[in-house]
């Protein structure tokens, strides 16, 4: 995720930290932001993005 410029690696990691805290509204209203910081890391890594 570190190869992925425009997010910021350190708050993704204490966003990930922080998940098994957060209660299910939370969890869930974090949903789309995980999904397209995964999206835009498989794109990166499969066409090689930058």
């Amino acid at each position: 995720m570190s190869r992925v410029p425009f997010y910021n690696h350190a708050a993704i990691i204490q966003l990930l930290d922080e998940l098994p805290a957060m209660n299910d509204s939370q969890r869930t209203s974090t949903d789309f932001i995980l999904l397209r910081m995964l999206s835009a890391y498989f794109l990166q890594e499969r066409f090689g993005l930058k």
